[in-house]
Formats: structure tokens, C-alpha cells, sequence
């Protein structure tokens, strides 16, 4: 885990505690991109670059899984893609030891191709800025729609659904994200809060 990451490039490396904090980040960031390839995320990105239809849920669901990757790893986020990808590449080296050259040469190929097609539907929905992942609205405006609504871990689980919510509902405006907060949570639209 990150603990173990940030105590190898300190003590091994001997690297100050701000980079061993950024690569436990990158390496946070690149287990997200090897969940969404797990998951099948090449497959949905294929059929998303291909123009299918009525997957409009799955792409939303890989938009967001790649967007959450992204903004894990901020301004680092290629090289987590790039180590997910060399520790893929890694791993079926392995696998495939032994084997006819051309059929190694022939698999990684493949596997990097699988990598691009994400890479490519990741840019093109948009999901690899992550500095356009912003809430819609702020902490303020969010308690005006939801004048019950607690501060704390309830506010901040709000707030994280609100992102959520607009990076599956690419521009999305302001008023959307007001009914879909009144609609999503009823009982803070009325009351005290805290």
C-alpha cells in the first residue's frame, strides 16, 4: 500500500517525504487504471470510440471510473496510466515466458492496443481533465438547495456525489444539479441543518 511505497523511496531511495507521497499517489492512481482494465473498461471504451447505442450507463460508469483515476492522480495521472500499464505488460511477459517470440511480441502488442483504446475513449469523453472536475456548485450554494443538510462527513458525501453526479452527466448546468440534489436528497431540502 502507500505506506509501504512512501517507506521504500524514502529509506531505499532516500528521497524527502513529498516524493515518496507523490509516488504512492502515482501508484494509488495507477491500481484505479488497472481496476477499470480488470473491470473490462477496454471493452466499453471500444464500443464508446465505435459509436454503439443504448450503453449510454456503462459509459457513464467508465467516465467516471477513469475521471476518479485521473483526479487521483492529478497532475500525475500519465504516469500512473504508464505504470499500470508497464506493470501489465510486466506481468504477461511473464505469463508468456516460453513462448515463440512472435507470439509474445504478438500478445503485448495486443495488450498495449487495449491500453490505447482507453487511453483514446478516456480523451475523448473528456475525462482526462481533471481540472474541469469541479463540483457544479459550491459548499454554500449546496446548503441553499439543501438548508437541512449537516456539516461534516454527511456534507462532504454530498458534495462527493454532486461530482459524481456531474461527471457522468457531462455539462451539466447549475439548475440540473439543484433538482437532482432535491431529488436525490429529500430530506435535507427543508429543516435547520447543522
Amino acid at each position: 500500500g502507500r505506506r509501504e511505497i512512501k517507506g521504500v523511496v524514502m529509506d531505499m531511495l532516500k528521497r524527502p517525504g513529498r516524493e515518496a507521497e507523490r509516488a504512492a499517489t502515482i501508484n494509488e492512481c495507477a491500481e484505479i487504471f488497472e481496476g477499470v482494465m480488470e473491470e473490462g473498461g477496454d471493452e466499453v471504451a471500444a464500443d464508446y470510440l465505435s459509436g454503439a447505442s443504448g450503453m449510454d450507463s456503462a459509459f457513464s460508469d467508465l467516465r467516471l471510473a477513469l475521471a476518479r483515476a485521473v483526479r487521483k492522480g492529478g497532475d500525475d495521472w500519465r504516469a500512473g496510466f504508464d505504470l499500470s500499464l508497464a506493470v501489465r505488460l510486466a506481468e504477461l511477459g511473464q505469463e508468456l515466458e516460453g513462448e515463440d517470440q512472435d507470439v509474445v511480441e504478438e500478445e503485448i502488442g495486443a495488450e498495449a492496443m487495449r491500453w490505447s483504446v482507453l487511453h483514446a475513449a478516456a480523451s475523448s469523453m473528456g475525462a482526462l481533465d481533471y481540472t474541469a472536475f469541479r463540483p457544479v456548485l459550491d459548499g454554500g450554494r449546496v446548503k441553499d438547495v439543501l438548508k437541512g443538510l449537516p456539516k461534516g462527513r454527511v456534507f462532504g458525501d454530498v458534495m462527493e456525489r454532486q461530482w459524481e453526479f456531474a461527471v457522468r452527466n457531462r455539462g451539466v448546468g447549475e439548475g440540473e444539479v439543484e433538482e437532482w440534489l432535491r431529488e436525490e436528497f429529500p430530506e435535507f431540502v427543508e429543516g435547520g441543518g447543522g
